[in-house]
């Protein structure tokens, strides 16, 4: 007998992914089993810090499945299968690891509400939510644009700007067309803007998205579906 697996490299939105593959099998091998070998790989090659084991039993046993997984390997699947349940495994690490980088990389965010309550509220949810993240605030969408010009003739650009939809002087909707205009004339990367407003339905979500913001939260929300939002811009702008 014979142990075998595949080395499967991705490449995601400009990074890299590694897969190692063990095939496993009732059978006993001489010199080791598919666990043992999945663990030696964990613990002496340089794909310690990046690589994603998927351990393949052949035969769909879930006392099998539930051991390997307390012996430290990554995600587990059945075979044969052809329900695309190993893609979705893939997809999974990928996702996995796309949204651990986000939550601890540096950020710059721009926040812009009329209401103190509000701009208080939402920059401890997102010091909650990010270990390293610098805030800005702004009351109206006017005193946003100054504040984004500012920092982009700095060249230190936001991260991701979250907008109040409704404000006196100039509401989200023109701030929002104003940025994004500005930076498509500059040549520059766009920023994210996620839309932030009291209004509910697929009316006002159509109108936020015509006018340029790029995700849409409806206040009141939780900060997982803030994390959920801000996630899903920064993956899309990367």
């Amino acid at each position: 007998d014979q142990m075998y697996g595949i080395l499967l490299v991705l490449q995601y939105k400009m990074k890299w992914y590694y897969f190692i593959f063990f095939f496993s099998s009732r059978r006993r091998h001489t010199r080791c089993s598919g666990v043992s070998w999945a663990r030696r790989c964990v613990q002496e090659t340089e794909l310690r810090q990046s690589k994603s084991e998927i351990k393949i039993p052949e035969e769909n046993r879930e006392e099998e499945i539930q051991g390997h997984r307390r012996k430290s390997l990554k995600q587990c699947v059945e075979t044969p299968n052809t329900d695309g349940s190993t893609f979705e495994a893939i997809q999974k690490k990928i996702q996995g690891n796309r949204i651990k980088r986000d939550l601890e990389m540096k950020l710059k965010v721009l926040v812009v509400d009329d209401t103190p309550f509000n701009l208080k509220t939402l920059g401890i949810k997102l010091k909650q939510l990010f270990k390293n993240i610098e805030i800005k605030t702004a009351f109206n969408g006017q005193e946003a644009v100054e504040i984004f010009r500012q920092e982009q003739q700095n060249n230190e650009p936001f991260s991701f700007i979250l907008m109040d939809c409704n404000m006196p002087i100039m509401d989200g909707y023109e701030a929002c067309q104003q940025i994004k205009q500005e930076i498509k004339l500059s040549g520059r990367m766009q920023i994210p803007i996620i839309a932030v407003t009291a209004f509910s339905g697929d009316f006002e979500k159509d109108k936020c998205l015509l006018n340029g913001f790029d995700e849409y939260l409806n206040k009141p929300f939780t900060s997982d579906v803030l994390k959920e939002a801000i996630v899903k811009v920064l993956n899309h702008n990367n």
